[in-house]
């Protein structure tokens, strides 16, 4: 009689190695859902307050493009030197910065193209910030990340 063979061990019937298997961290969730989310909470806040003098939604996508993202790279950075992850890349805040003012002033530049010429362009507007952000956002993510030494060889090479 024979028994049943076992296959072989390979490559393919193993489970697959991820950075958070080897870390016991948790893996964040695929960039274009991040950015999605992203999309429609700018595109949400815009829509919410539809009608609004452009000044005002100036300064609510401003406050939240301009002032959450500086307090999250702190505590990211707190975060990676307690971990001990400093020289790991990460997002450089001037470049995200620069990109969300770009995304802001296309925003009030069709607000202020379309508002006499198409009801509900909140609306319109609210969605485009979606889509643009949803579409454009993950390719530009690459563009957007920048590696650093750590700051202690760097200071070591200055003495």
């Amino acid at each position: 009689m024979s028994t049943p063979h076992e296959p072989p061990s390979t490559m393919r019937s193993l489970a697959p190695v991820t950075a958070a298997a080897t870390t016991g961290r948790k893996m964040p969730p695929p960039l274009v859902v991040r950015y999605l989310i992203l999309g429609l909470i700018m595109g949400g806040l815009w829509a919410w307050h539809a009608g609004a003098p452009l000044w005002e939604h100036a300064v609510r996508l401003l406050a939240l493009l301009l002032i959450g993202p500086p307090l999250l790279h702190r505590a990211r950075a707190r975060r990676r030197r307690r971990l001990g992850l400093e020289g790991e890349p990460r997002l450089s805040l001037v470049r995200l910065t620069l990109l969300k003012l770009w995304l802001v002033a296309l925003a009030l530049l069709a607000a202020w193209v379309l508002n006499d010429r198409l009801s509900g362009a909140d609306y319109w507007i609210a969605g485009g910030l979606t889509v643009i952000t949803t579409v454009f956002g993950p390719p530009a993510h690459p563009h957007l990340i920048v590696t650093t030494d750590r700051p202690s060889s760097r200071r070591a090479t200055r003495t």
